[in-house]
């Protein structure tokens, strides 16, 4: 009897047992699952090396940055530094030599043979034989570097404009103060000398003399709002466009119907100034190329962003040639205001 009941205990205590490894295996699997899973689906590339840099198993992250499913057999064979000209190793101790790095750039070797831009950092563990591994998390700073490249393109750029639009304002004001008020004054002597004169002969070459120093006057005026109307300065946007397209229709026949809406307020003098160099960049484009007799201009101002549209009745243009061939100089020059804004590229619709 006693020997039933030990051997009864001894089979329940071996299912217990069991039981309880089973649940620990199944535990231990689904861990190892999410681990994996983990390891294939987390956005920075994954490697794990050897004692000698061997690379033992990566990530597809990590086998994207490399261009492929080849894996290559040394990290040593893929790394380049930052200027991907020269191994690390060849002039300094190799990053890896550290137990744990929490940043390091340097460039990886493409299967195209192009180098890719990334930050590492490492960490050190043993493996199931107990031998020392290195993990290696890889981040891709191609996107970065473009978009940092960008920002100090813009910078530049509007660094360049905002120069570009003081000297324009100094010039302006020159024309306007100085030159014009000079030649103004001489205009004055002219029409007082003019009555006084006895010869007839001298009374007419005294007259086309004025009439030449007028025509001067109204050309360096107008050459002065062309280069920096004061109204913008003055009284902003939406006076010097409207004083400008009066100029403008006058000039070249063309009827321009100007419509804005949104407050009344004032937006920063960088806005105003490329929107107002936008608007006269896209008009003269009108008046060179499209043969069109009216134009529409609207300008919405929004919360958060203002809307500029123009729009011809002109003879068209292909958009075709449009992507075969670079932009002009103003089309160049109208995107690239816009993008130091903020602002999406010029949308051309045909």
């Amino acid at each position: 009897m006693n020997e039933l009941i030990l051997f009864l205990g001894t089979i329940f205590l071996s299912t217990i047992l069991f039981y309880t490894i089973y649940r620990k295996d199944k535990a231990i699997r689904a861990e190892r699952e999410r681990l994996l899973s983990v390891f294939q689906h987390v956005s920075d590339g994954i490697m794990v090396l050897d004692e000698q840099k061997n690379i033992v198993e990566m990530n597809d992250t990590a086998k994207e940055l490399l261009g492929g499913e080849i894996v290559p057999d040394i990290f040593c064979n893929i790394c380049q530094d930052t200027n991907g000209k020269l191994k690390i190793c060849e002039y300094d101790k190799c990053f890896l030599n550290h137990h744990k790095l929490s940043y390091y750039e340097l460039q990886l070797n493409h299967k195209n043979d192009s180098k890719i831009p990334v930050s590492i950092s490492t960490s050190n563990f043993l493996g199931a034989d107990q031998k020392p591994l290195t993990i290696l998390s890889i981040r891709n700073l191609s996107d970065y570097r473009k978009k940092e490249q960008n920002r100090i393109h813009n910078m530049l750029a509007a660094s360049m404009i905002r120069a570009q639009e003081e000297e324009r304002k100094r010039l302006s004001r020159e024309l306007h103060d100085g030159i014009g008020q000079s030649i103004f004054s001489v205009l004055l002597g002219l029409e007082y000398i003019q009555p006084i004169l006895k010869s007839e002969e001298a009374r007419q070459h005294l007259e086309q003399l004025r009439v030449t120093t007028k025509r001067t006057l109204e050309e360096i005026r107008h050459m002065a709002v062309e280069l920096r109307p004061s109204a913008l300065d003055d009284l902003g946007l939406i006076a010097a466009l409207k004083s400008y397209i009066k100029t403008f229709g006058d000039t070249f026949g063309i009827q321009i119907n100007f419509e804005y809406s949104g407050d009344k307020e004032r937006l920063d003098s960088s806005i105003e100034t490329a929107l107002y160099r936008i608007s006269q960049e896209a008009l003269t484009n009108v008046a060179k190329y499209a043969d069109s007799d009216r134009v529409d201009l609207t300008m919405c101002k929004k919360e958060n962003e203002v809307v500029l549209k123009v729009k011809d009745y002109g003879k068209g243009f292909s958009m075709e040639d449009i992507g075969r061939h670079d932009k002009g100089v103003g089309l160049y020059g109208m995107e690239e205001r816009a993008s130091m804004l903020g602002g999406p590229s010029i949308l051309l619709l045909n």
